[in-house]
């Protein structure tokens, strides 16, 4: 994602991360990053200058959970009213030849199903904020996944070939 934004001259930031956000929340990692990873691919494709953002806040918490809004704003070709009417619908987007219009059908069903929301807010050529809300529940530190580590040395690459590769865990904020 970076790569694609640096190949772009864009400027992907993280310009505001709540400080109430809890340090351990609960939930289904793999449905937040794809929903992040379809909104953030979306805005980079749709922009040419300039940059995307990511950001979340906390809307509303209790005892047990926290409401969180995850907005990503860019200075794209933006979209006009009956796209934005549209972008919600499987297989349809303002700009046919850049895709096949399920990321953010898919975004919209994931939000859904964490009993959230998805909202757009754009103007033509004044780019575009996706705002994606959703409950998380409150965790402890206990209910983090102990990671895994294998301690690799430049001794056990020695005479091999490689291929590093760069996934995207989780973002933090």
């Amino acid at each position: 994602m970076q790569y694609k934004a640096g190949e772009k001259g864009i400027e992907l930031t993280n310009r505001c991360c709540d400080p109430k956000l809890s340090s351990v929340l609960i939930g289904d990692p793999d449905r937040i990053n794809q929903i992040i990873l379809n909104v953030i691919s979306n805005a980079i494709k749709f922009t040419e200058i300039s940059s995307v953002d990511v950001s979340c806040h906390v809307l509303k918490e209790d005892d047990n959970s926290q409401y969180l809004e995850i907005k990503i704003t860019d200075t794209g070709i933006g979209l006009d009213a009956l796209c934005i009417q549209k972008i919600f619908k499987k297989f349809t987007q303002e700009h046919e030849a850049k895709g096949r219009g399920l990321g953010m059908a898919s975004t919209k069903t994931l939000a859904d199903h964490m009993r959230g929301k998805t909202l757009v807010m754009s103007e033509i050529n004044k780019g575009a904020t996706i705002s994606v809300m959703f409950y998380l529940e409150k965790g402890k530190a206990y209910n983090l996944k102990k990671k895994k580590y294998i301690a690799v040395t430049s001794k056990d690459l020695k005479g091999k070939k490689y291929l590093l590769l760069m996934i995207i865990e989780s973002l933090e904020w």
